[in-house]
């Protein structure tokens, strides 16, 4: 892929992008950014938060709101073709993000990450009295859970043993909610991490979480936990 001040190309595929010269000065003041902290996490320069059609039509699938894609700053990068989902920590310091593909094609990763999700203990939901915390795999799944739950966003199936042990200190109970295809590895992690929490169960079911309700997760826990 080669690119220029004001369009990119593949000289495999022959696809082709372009964009306005103007974002050459955004792409100067990225890097020089990165010049000043190379450790810094960026967003792709083209990010923004005017989701296009074909993102809300994804979005639409799992019942999400206006309001949570505005609270969690979904954002969209049309030279990666990718909705972004970005973690901020203390003073808006940006950690981690992750680009989902929208459409998937055969050819291209699913998901593309920027910083590491080992390192950053992601929990959405304004709920700091509950003694419990639900793990899933994915942002939207953690969007549905939060409505009613704290909801920890793995980025991924891996449960690192650090995390569970950082994630103890702010919460008594874990449920482990993986997909269906990670049961067997969330039954063993269940085995890991009741060294830290009073109490830690799974949560298997035929599909996804974030393909259920709001009212239908809730019932889901409750009979887990009953």
């Amino acid at each position: 892929m080669g690119v220029w001040d004001d369009h990119a190309y593949c000289f495999g595929c022959g696809f082709t992008e372009r964009w306005d010269k103007g974002l050459n000065l955004e792409r100067m003041k990225h890097n020089k950014n990165k010049d000043i902290n190379p450790n810094a996490i960026s967003l792709p320069v083209d990010y923004n938060t005017d989701l296009p059609d074909i993102a809300w039509a994804w979005l639409d699938n799992y019942g999400l709101t206006l309001e949570e894609v505005y609270i969690y700053k979904l954002g969209w990068s049309s030279h990666l073709q990718r909705l972004i989902f970005p973690v901020y920590g203390d003073g808006d310091t940006l950690l981690f993000w992750q680009g989902r593909s929208i459409p998937t094609y055969p050819d291209m990763p699913k998901h593309i990450t920027k910083g590491k999700s080992s390192n950053i203990l992601h929990i959405l939901g304004n709920t700091p009295a509950s003694d419990t915390v639900i793990c899933c795999e994915d942002m939207i799944s953690a969007m549905k859970i939060a409505r009613f739950c704290p909801a920890w966003c793995l980025f991924g199936s891996s449960i690192p043993t650090e995390a569970l042990e950082r994630c103890s200190r702010l919460y008594q109970k874990l449920g482990i909610y993986l997909d269906r295809d990670k049961a067997q590895y969330a039954l063993r992690t269940v085995i890991r991490a009741s060294v830290f929490f009073d109490e830690v169960f799974p949560i298997i079911t035929e599909k996804d979480p974030k393909w259920y309700s709001t009212e239908q997760l809730k019932e889901i826990l409750n009979e887990k936990r009953a």
